[in-house]
């Protein structure tokens, strides 16, 4: 029975499937060309059903070391068959992550055994499932003979059946071979770069590093999680999901990548049509995200090898058109995308079968990705490079600023200061003012108003005669004038002080003010013994000023010259015709030794008593108030001291008719 049994396996032996001798099969090698295949379109067929169709001759023999069926929704069915050996244990290998649903057929003593895996299920006890398949084939009390395995393979993706047998010796090499070294390094060196730059986006708020992160976490999943099949480092139950949406992820790495791009060299200023095809793209990528998303994984997949291929070289044309318009070095931009394009072309033709697919084809895509990586990160560099030399070129400017705005505070602190000086300087001075008017007030105004209201009194008024009267009056008319002129001065001083004064200029003749006010005058110096003196040409002296404010200015002179000239003296006029100007001098004679004393100039604090040489008491308004007028009216005091005579002069433009 044991026999008849034995001969029932065997019996599909006799098809088109070469016989594979494990005791003297290379364990590297793919057994594609070894094998043969039926497409189940239906995939409803049983395991009867198919060793039915192998028996009438429906099996096609493999053509490569690696079968390549494309993207098929069909399932497909590969015959084995091989010579077990006698003292070692031996495995089925299918070095193809991404496979979806893998149903395998082991011959054994009691009938057929089924060993299950997939990308997308759990695995049978026993099957190891790892980045790639591995199926235990279960020892016969007759090994040594000739044995079939069929295998069931089903998926809604690009179909690539990397087949190997091996011994367990075989396995164990396999399993710490080169390619397996390496794409651990790539995983390593993919980590090392998402943690680099996810720092520096922290670190520096620019969100080309942040689209740089979720590029390299997209796309090294797709490729090393999805195709290399490492996604099984996070479990099982995570690598069933991931493994259902596998293209959600190469969307998101395309959108970043045209995020990037766009960041980067602000593709919108550069060129406007350059603009429009990557925002159409990312268009693209997400109405292809949305179909990976509903489960679509056959349109996802025919999708993704077009964008995936229309994408990078949109962004190689960009990198160029770039270099050329805006002369910005885009140099590692360029290469990372002619890189990744290389490696893509060559991975799709491979996976279309124009290009036979072999063992280091995905090594070579999984390679070309990880040089995109580094010169990715090394235009990036540049980019901080070139925002460290931004921030330290703004750094500077602010620092200069920083200093200018110090200096310019200091000058405005000193000015401010200054000004403050000026301001307590100008109080005192006011405040000396205010203590001299209440002065002036209390006793140059109040006594000599005292002094007459008591001669005025009924009691005095009554013991004197007309003719004592009339003597007082007369004497009388001194404090009166002395009074009037006093408050007269007073107002103006005190209209000046609110800005009150105005002028208004006329044309008049100085030389015929002067006279006239000599001759009022002369009653008051004659007191005294004095005498006027007017020097004035006989042509013209009309000037063009205020004639009030030059009549006060006068009138302070004259009542200076009488005060401070001893008696028995004559006091000079002098006008000259100076052409566009008239110049009004004023000289008197003074005691000796008096000059630095008597008459002193202007200046700020303009209330300064002085006696004259009759003791005549003035409060040293005068003079301040001819200051002011004159420099209304566009002129200035001057004053000049001799030995024993000083000299007020003063100019006013001559008047054009």
């Amino acid at each position: 029975m044991r026999t008849i049994l034995i001969i029932f396996l065997l019996f599909p032996i006799a098809g088109n499937t070469q016989l594979i001798d494990l005791s003297q099969h290379n364990y590297n090698q793919n057994t594609g060309r070894n094998l043969s295949y039926y497409e189940d379109r239906s995939g409803a067929l049983s395991l009867i059903d198919i060793q039915s169709a192998y028996k009438n001759g429906l099996f096609k023999k493999g053509t490569t070391d690696i079968l390549n069926f494309g993207n098929s929704p069909s399932a497909i069915w590969i015959h084995c068959a091989f010579k077990s050996t006698v003292d070692s244990a031996e495995f089925l290998i299918i070095d193809a992550a991404s496979l979806e649903k893998i149903d395998c057929f082991m011959p054994g003593d009691t009938g057929w055994q089924l060993l299950q895996a997939g990308s997308t299920r759990k695995p049978s006890p026993g099957v190891i499932s790892t980045n790639h398949y591995i199926f235990p084939i279960p020892k016969t009390v007759n090994n040594g003979i000739n044995r079939t395995i069929w295998i069931r393979i089903q998926t809604r993706n690009i179909m690539l059946v990397p087949l190997k047998l091996a011994t367990a010796n075989g396995l164990l090499h396999l399993e710490n071979s080169t390619a397996k070294t390496v794409e651990a390094s790539l995983v390593g060196a993919f980590l090392i770069l998402f943690a680099f730059h996810l720092f520096l986006f922290f670190g520096i708020g620019d969100r080309s590093y942040l689209y740089y992160c979720l590029y390299i976490v997209c796309f090294g999943l797709y490729i090393l999680g999805y195709l290399g099949g490492y996604i099984y480092f996070l479990g099982t139950d995570a690598r069933i999901l991931f493994n259902k949406y596998p293209h959600v992820f190469l969307c998101l790495a395309l959108i970043a990548s045209i995020l990037i791009t766009n960041k980067v060299y602000q593709l919108k200023i550069i060129t406007k049509r350059l603009f429009i095809v990557a925002h159409t793209l990312l268009i693209a990528a997400i109405c292809l995200l949305v179909i990976s998303l509903l489960g679509l994984k056959a349109v996802a997949a025919t999708g993704s090898q077009i964008l995936g291929l229309v994408i990078p070289l949109t962004l190689l044309a960009c990198g160029v058109i770039i270099a050329k318009k805006s002369k910005e070095p885009t140099a590692y931009f360029t290469v990372a995308w002619l890189a990744i394009i290389t490696a893509a072309v060559f991975y799709v033709l491979s996976l279309e079968g124009i290009l036979e697919y072999r063992s280091y084809s995905r090594l070579i895509l999984e390679a070309g990705v990880m040089v995109e990586f580094l010169l990715l990160a090394f235009a990036l560099g540049k980019r901080y490079h070139a925002i460290l030399d931004n921030q330290r070129k703004i750094e500077a400017e602010n620092y200069q600023l920083a200093k200018d705005q110090n200096e310019k505070l200091e000058r405005l602190v000193e000015q401010r200061t200054q000004l403050l000086k000026n301001t307590i300087s100008k109080l005192e001075t006011s405040d000396n003012i205010k203590n001299t008017m209440f002065s002036i007030v209390a006793h140059d105004l109040r006594t000599p108003f005292n002094s007459i209201l008591g001669l005025f009194s009924s009691h005095v008024m009554d013991e004197l005669s007309r003719d004592e009267l009339k003597l007082i009056i007369d004497e009388s008319k001194d404090n009166f004038y002395h009074l009037k002129n006093l408050l007269d001065n007073l107002l103006h001083w005190a209209r000046l002080q609110m800005n009150e004064v105005q002028t208004h200029s006329t044309h008049f003749d100085l030389a015929k003010v002067t006279t006239e006010l000599v001759a009022t005058y002369r009653t008051i110096a004659q007191q005294k013994a004095l005498s006027f003196e007017i020097i004035a040409p006989t042509s013209f002296t009309l000037v063009n000023a205020d004639r009030n404010h030059i009549l006060l200015v006068l009138r302070n002179l004259f009542d200076n010259a009488i005060k401070f000239s001893p008696p028995q003296n004559s006091i000079c006029i002098i006008l000259s015709d100076k052409i566009s100007h008239i110049q009004f001098s004023i000289e008197n004679k003074t005691p000796p030794g008096t000059n630095s004393q008597t008459n002193q100039p202007v200046n700020d604090r303009p209330f300064t008593s002085n006696y004259g040489t009759a003791n005549e008491k003035g409060v040293g308004l005068g003079l301040a108030l001819c200051k002011d007028y004159l420099k209304k009216n566009g002129s200035s005091l001057n004053i000049t001291y001799f030995e024993a005579s000083v000299l007020f002069s003063f100019e006013l433009p001559a008047a054009t008719i």
